[in-house]
């Protein structure tokens, strides 16, 4: 399960449980092998979840476009993706050592998977049962906790983040609970450092014939630009999924999410970190003056610094009741989505495998995918998500069913066309940055 949005409030339990458990025990045996669930009530008309998404989002257009599926369809998959993140917060509480982690099926229907370690299902049923969803969810029996994975993610990460110090190419790890495994991934086509390589053989010697191993270009690619003509640019209210032009540069990045401070409740909005320094000045195109308008300033970022991955920052709203913000984000209109001026946020909230996400940045607009890879570079890391983007995309909101997800940043260098494409959870950037994203 992603959960990315809370793992930062979690880095300290981690860091008491690595210390106490045996790496060697963390990691032996990651690999587990594909086995039955733990029995499923049949899906019928008269069982299915009570949620249903709003016809319109863009979620749901894409999910049924991409899929050939009925609106009715899509809406209700959709639907029950948000209620069944929330009840793996929930079985994490209830179950501890013995949740496995949730994510989706998407290929199979849509149908949620709960990883459960031994044989007494009875406690999670009944959560099940309570939320409405029986009727779509698998239990997988799984050898592994989701606890002992984040763990092991977060000692490998350690490792890596050392080994990586002055390297031309990078190890990562990433946590692909679908598969109750930790990755560790090798810079493809690339020579290690020494320090790379020890780390590499001190995961083998502890994993022995459970090694799991995966392979990235070593490098990642911000989505920040030059000037293009031809971007989503937008008059008052200000909002999410919208341009802004970084003064005397020719650099350009995407809004997020309408945010107030902690502690004084001034005005700011969310963005990529690594679009400007601290103190760079932002402005924002209004088609009904034909003219630019100064937004504010980088007030505060937070950017990669090994081993948190982080990429998200702050800029002023100077002059709120010009900009008048609101707690919207800018669905474009395409092929498969519905022009949204005013979709509102209602909710922060996190990722999981296959869930449907989706971005809006200043140049591509509005697309949609679904998550790979959660706690990529770490806990509290990037999601790996099969989204388009365009250079220019960088701090676009990432969403979906009126819930604030990530903060769009790159992708995976060398990765295809729409696919190894990267956000930072939400909350995480909350917490680091001292603000509230606006709920409407």
């Amino acid at each position: 399960m992603g959960f990315i949005g809370s793992l930062s409030r979690r880095r300290q339990r981690l860091r008491r449980r690595i210390a106490t458990l045996s790496v060697a025990g963390l990691l032996v045996g990651l690999l587990a092998s594909h086995q039955a669930a733990l029995g499923a009530t049949p899906a019928t008309p008269n069982n299915l979840p009570p949620y249903l998404a709003d016809a319109n989002d863009p979620a749901v257009t894409t999910l049924a476009f991409d899929r050939g599926l009925s609106i009715e369809e899509a809406q209700r998959r959709i639907g029950w993706q948000e209620p069944a993140y929330q009840l793996g917060e929930a079985l994490r509480q209830a179950l501890g050592d013995r949740f496995g982690g949730l994510w989706f099926d998407e290929a199979g229907g849509g149908r949620v998977k709960v990883g459960l370690v031994g044989n007494n299902a009875a406690a999670a049923r009944a959560l099940i049962e309570q939320r409405k969803l029986s009727a779509v969810t698998d239990l997988v029996p799984v050898r592994h906790s989701y606890n002992d994975l984040e763990a092991a993610n977060a000692w490998l990460s350690a490792a890596i983040a050392t080994a990586n110090q002055g390297a031309a190419t990078r190890l990562a790890s990433s946590m692909l609970v679908h598969k109750n495994v930790v990755q560790l991934k090798l810079p493809h086509g690339q020579r290690l450092s020494v320090a790379q390589q020890q780390v590499v053989d001190q995961a083998k010697r502890r994993l022995g014939g459970a090694h799991v191993l995966g392979s990235w270009s070593g490098r990642i690619r911000s989505n920040a630009c030059g000037f293009y003509g031809g971007t989503f640019d937008c008059d008052p209210p200000l909002r999410g999924g919208v341009a802004l032009y970084r003064v005397n540069s020719t650099a350009a990045c995407s809004t997020a999410f309408y945010a107030r401070s902690r502690s004084d409740g001034k005005p700011y909005i969310m963005t990529a970190g690594h679009c400007g320094g601290a103190g760079s000045l932002w402005n924002a195109w209004q088609p009904r003056t034909g003219m630019e308008h100064r937004v504010g300033e980088m007030w505060r970022r937070s950017l990669r610094n090994p081993p948190d991955p982080d990429d998200h920052g702050i800029i002023t709203i100077d002059n709120p009741s010009g900009w008048n913000p609101r707690p919207w984000v800018y669905v474009h209109a395409s092929s498969s989505t519905v022009e949204d001026p005013d979709y509102v946020i209602t909710r922060v909230s996190g990722s999981s495998i296959d869930m449907r996400v989706c971005l809006s940045g200043m140049r591509t607009g509005t697309d949609c995918g679904t998550v790979d890879e959660v706690g990529f570079l770490g806990p509290g890391g990037y999601a790996v998500v099969d989204y388009c983007d365009n250079p220019g995309d960088s701090g676009g909101a990432v969403y979906s069913t009126t819930a604030a997800r990530g903060i769009h940043t790159g992708s995976l260098e060398g990765a295809p066309a729409c696919q190894g494409r990267l956000y930072m959870g939400v909350a995480e950037a909350e917490d680091d940055l001292n603000v509230n994203v606006v709920r409407g």
